[in-house]
């Protein structure tokens, strides 16, 4: 009597190696994403850096010129400005005819221009769609919408310094356990800057 033998399974061999395509392919893919979140956090880590120190300079620039707090010739926003303001040439050569090094009216003045056009310059340089406001403000912070480039304009309020850019991450790279406002403060909407940092100059009322 005669058994029929099992025949040969046949196409697992292909089946297997194209599983094992898939697997590699979806690590790849995975590896690939968080490199690219990774770029993403570092990129927005260093526009962190920049934007705390480009706000610090500006309030110390201002701090160093106090005499013109009261015309308040530091209020600026470089967003509006369509050019940049015009700078002293060689402001800090005493020896040259345009030089200027003393703490005369005049110098004070000219320093105002020359550290406004030099702000506007790096802001604009160093931060992804930078933009800087100077104004007088009363800074609080929204849990929906973090901080705004709307200023009160009250001389009563703080002379505050506020720098911002086009931020990089989307709230899904931050994940469902931060905070809605640390979300709703660092999430790149692809146009607009979003005011990131902010330095209190003075307690206002001048």
């Amino acid at each position: 009597m005669r058994r029929a033998l099992p025949g040969k399974a046949l196409g697992f061999t292909m089946l297997e190696a194209l599983i094992a395509v898939l697997i590699v392919a979806v690590g790849v893919l995975s590896v690939a994403n968080l490199l690219l979140k990774s770029y993403r956090f570092t990129q927005q880590a260093s526009s962190d850096a920049m934007g705390q120190l480009l706000a610090a300079n500006m309030a110390d620039r201002i701090r160093l010129n106090s005499g013109q707090l009261a015309s308040d010739a530091y209020v600026f926003d470089t967003g509006a400005a369509s050019t940049m303001p015009a700078a002293p040439t060689n402001f800090y050569l005493s020896g040259a005819s345009t030089g200027c090094s003393d703490v005369s009216v005049v110098c004070a003045n000219a320093a105002v221009n020359f550290d406004l056009a030099e702000w506007t310059s790096a802001v604009r340089a160093t931060l992804p769609g930078g933009r800087g406001v100077i104004c007088h403000d009363n800074p609080a912070y929204s849990a929906t919408s973090g901080f705004s480039w709307t200023c009160s304009n009250s001389a009563n309020d703080p002379l505050v310094v506020k720098v911002g850019w086009v931020s990089r991450l989307s709230s899904a790279d931050q994940g469902s356990g931060v905070a809605a406002s640390a979300v709703l403060a660092d999430t790149a909407n692809g146009v607009t800057a979003t005011p990131q940092a902010m330095i209190v100059v003075n307690a206002g009322g001048s």
